[in-house]
């Protein structure tokens, strides 16, 4: 098969996983979600005095989101204040490679164990390949969210649960894992669940062996119950406060409802179309030829849940990503059988799959996730020595409602610029992209310093485009 001619070598290929994954750590900063930081980092904050509960968003008060991801981040945080690093720009990074390496070693176990699976054949390297080439999962790995954490907890369980070891190994530690993936996001129970059941019901596990896992669940369900303690000072249960306020007093759907065919034309508008009606093609014929599958059973519950969920985000479906390169190489495989599918072993196809995967891998692990992290970054490193105070123009980099305060350099002081008693500023930051290179504000005449994008790009401003990209300038203050 031609693909198998791409790369000749397994390692050569865990080499690239590896290099795309750091790439990823070091370039894809910031959140894909604002969750990420007002309810992983912020909530650190709070325990790292940095934060007060009335800063804090209204979740913190409903007590609605696990501990565990702030208290990632608060221990290494501690621990690189402990060193003597107190960036939280190069801790946030440290955060990133440890969930790239956390997430990445569970999915190379993953993509061994499903080489061994019996319906791969011929197909190891396909798999591999596949798999490692797959331009968003760089990206997801490395993401402090909670549909990150969740799912490499799950994985982990997974792999260890399909691999032979001791009774604690296979059983009780999957369990515990388990336990702490559904505490993170309590939507994994979708996946947990009916894993559970194939187990029984399709694997024929003995029940002892079952027993071993719901105590693991047990012994992981009581230590994140306590880190909940440890977060909001009494005995809690984050994941039913999170189903009671978004289900059952619908806070969700304040958010936004979305029609039930969502997640469909999502799915073909970011799947790299036209490829991306391939790839559900071939996820729901994968689901039916192989209803009996662990994978199946994993997956397909997961993503038909979310459909009847008011409110959709596609971030939802992350979760089954890793999953994603194994389903496709099976239905590839059977869909070869029919002719109208031949074309896809076709060496054109396959090449213009393969560079397409490989520019989208560049430039999701070379993009920031976020325009707002390069904004507080450029204004966090503006103090150098003593107190820095910016005039800021519009809309603020920081939330007017809610304290950004982890990345927010406490010696660097904003103030809007509609303020009438606003002091004399040594900088001044705007969004707009029209301002000209000397601003004159609050008495101070300002020089543009730095611009997130060539000024020269005006010249290229058609129909005001400009305008609506992310965009920021920062002046300094003119000396006399």
């Amino acid at each position: 098969m031609y693909i198998n001619t791409v790369f000749l070598k397994r390692s050569h290929l865990i080499l690239l996983g590896v290099t795309a994954h750091l790439l990823a750590v070091v370039f894809s900063s910031g959140y894909h979600q604002c969750d990420e930081l007002f309810q992983v980092f912020e909530f650190a904050g709070y325990k790292l005095g940095i934060n007060t509960p009335e800063s804090l968003p209204w979740e913190f008060d409903f007590k609605m989101r696990s501990a565990l991801p702030p208290l990632l981040v608060f221990v290494v945080t501690k621990l690189a204040y402990a060193v003597q690093i107190n960036d939280p720009f190069i801790i946030a990074l440290l955060l990133r490679l440890f969930m790239a390496a956390v997430s990445m070693m569970a999915f190379i176990r993953l993509l061994k164990l499903q080489t061994s699976d019996s319906l791969v054949e011929n197909d190891k390297m396909v798999l591999w390949t596949l798999a490692l080439i797959w331009w968003s999962l760089p990206y997801f790995h490395v993401r402090l969210s909670a549909e990150n954490i969740s799912a490499t907890l799950f994985l982990w369980a997974y792999v260890l649960n399909q691999e032979y070891g001791s009774v604690f190994k296979k059983w009780i530690l999957p369990g515990m894992l388990m336990a702490l993936a559904f505490h993170v996001r309590f939507q994994i129970a979708f996946m947990i669940l009916p894993y559970a059941a194939w187990l029984l019901f399709i694997q024929y596990e003995k029940l002892k062996a079952f027993l071993s896992l719901l105590m693991g669940f047990i012994f992981g369900f009581l230590f994140a119950t306590i880190t909940d303690y440890w977060l909001y000072g009494e005995f809690t249960l984050s994941w039913w406060n999170y189903i009671y306020q978004n289900i059952f007093e619908a806070k969700a759907n304040q958010f936004g409802v979305e029609p039930f065919y969502y997640y469909i034309t999502e799915s073909i508008a970011h799947l790299i179309p036209p490829f991306s009606v391939l790839i559900i093609a071939g996820l729901i014929f994968f689901w039916w030829k192989e209803r009996l599958h662990a994978v199946t059973w994993i997956t397909l519950p997961f993503v038909l849940m979310h459909f009847f969920v008011g409110h959709k985000e596609f971030r939802f479906l992350f979760p089954i990503m890793n999953f994603i390169p194994f389903m496709l190489v099976i239905a590839r495989r059977d869909l070869l059988r029919y002719p109208f599918f031949k074309f896809l072993s076709h060496r054109l196809f396959i090449r213009l799959f393969v560079v397409c995967n490989l520019a989208a891998l560049l430039i999701f692990c070379l993009s920031p996730a976020d325009s707002a992290t390069r904004k507080m970054r450029k204004l966090y490193y503006l103090q150098t020595n003593g107190i820095v105070k910016v005039l800021i123009h519009g809309e603020s980099p920081y939330s007017n409602n809610l304290g950004l305060n982890y990345f927010h350099n406490p010696r660097v002081q904003c103030y809007n610029d509609t303020l009438h008693n606003a002091p004399p500023c040594n900088w001044y930051y705007t969004e707009d992209f029209i301002q000209s290179d000397t601003v004159v504000a609050n008495g101070t005449t300002y020089v543009r310093n730095f611009s997130s994008i060539p000024r020269k790009a005006a010249l290229f401003d058609f129909n005001g485009w400009m305008s609506r990209v992310p965009y920021f300038s920062i002046y300094k203050a003119q000396t006399p």
